[in-house]
């Protein structure tokens, strides 16, 4: 949403999703407006990197695997210094808008105004009132600038900054992988925390971060096995070695996480008189067996893996199969590179 106007037309539109365990990038080419997949590349961090590590040049790394060298990139945020909130304001005009919108992020975020930047969309109306809903997105500006300078130094300029939850609704609104007709919640499972998005008939009308997520299993596994948390990590996904106990401690993780997710469904159906009618998956996490065969026994109401991918063409040089059997990786990546 944090917009950096670059002048130059870029050929391809990359984006970066640099998350806490891995790299996923993705770079779209527009065919006769069709998007086109053109690179992406999935690269995990060090699990204990060494005193020479630099992040911008194991992002480096990443590109060259794949030949790919943009001058600009797009790229998302997410953490305790991003802020979401929805927001109604009475109907006014779209430059009146930007005058009134700092001071109501003032009424909303713990910062001080002058540390963040701020951004907006209109959503449009409510009928019964004509006022406005707004999305209202907040993020300090250390943790952007500090962003924009790890690409700096490997010679990219960053175009545009999005929240990590608004890439992956938008890759899945663009892919038609989820209905538009109905209410649904999308669940991004990453390695640190989970995105909760409420979309109402193609509208996001709630959004929540959850501070659990891939790490946390792992670290369950490795206490409960008596094993590093590096193995544990290997293991949740792989399962082939029967000896090590996953689905114990997989699921008490998510016995805590799925409290937090029905809590923010009950506050939502609530407020709006609105009930979520079915669950749809993207990240890392969906491809940990246990992880499905939980959500689908535990939720109430049906859980499916989104395809981001869904829609899209691929290059020549691609392989369709190849992407699309890790196609929930990149709901991120692919948002941001479809801006």
């Amino acid at each position: 949403m944090f917009k950096f106007t670059i002048n130059k037309r870029a050929e391809e539109s990359v984006g970066v999703d640099l998350g806490g365990h891995s790299i996923k990038i993705v770079a779209i080419k527009r065919i006769q407006e069709k998007p086109v997949v053109s690179a992406y590349n999935y690269k995990t961090l060090p699990s204990k990197p060494d005193k020479s590590f630099s992040i911008s040049n194991f992002i480096k790394e990443a590109f060259n695997e794949v030949d790919l060298h943009p001058e600009t990139v797009n790229i998302s945020v997410e953490g305790p210094s991003v802020i979401v909130r929805f927001i109604s304001l009475p109907k006014m005009k779209f430059e009146e808008i930007r005058n009134v919108i700092t001071y109501e992020a003032e009424r909303f975020i713990p910062f001080n105004i002058n540390d963040v930047f701020v951004d907006y969309a209109v959503l449009g109306e409510v009928p019964s009132t004509g006022e406005m809903n707004i999305i209202l997105a907040v993020c300090k500006k250390d943790l952007i600038n500090e962003r924009v300078q790890v690409f700096k130094k490997i010679g990219m300029q960053v175009n545009v900054v999005d929240v990590v939850s608004i890439a992956a609704f938008n890759a899945l609104m663009a892919s038609k992988s989820i209905p538009s007709d109905t209410c649904v919640a999308l669940l991004d499972l990453g390695y640190f925390e989970a995105n909760l998005t409420v979309v109402d008939k193609g509208v996001p009308r709630f959004m929540r971060t959850v501070p659990i997520g891939g790490k946390d299993i792992a670290k369950a596994i490795a206490e409960e096995n008596g094993i590093s948390e590096e193995k544990a990590e290997e293991e949740k996904l792989s399962g082939e070695n029967t000896k090590i106990i996953v689905d114990k401690p997989t699921y008490t993780v998510l016995d805590d996480l799925l409290k937090e997710v029905l809590l923010s469904f009950d506050y939502f159906e609530d407020k709006h008189a609105t009930r979520i009618k079915e669950v749809y998956s993207a990240g890392g996490l969906v491809y940990q067996k246990e992880v499905m065969d939980y959500f689908n026994k535990k939720f109430g109401v049906k859980v499916k893996t989104c395809n981001p991918l869904s829609g899209l063409g691929f290059d020549a040089n691609i392989s369709k199969e190849g992407m699309e059997s890790v196609a929930s990786r990149f709901a991120v990546s692919l948002g941001l590179a479809l801006r």
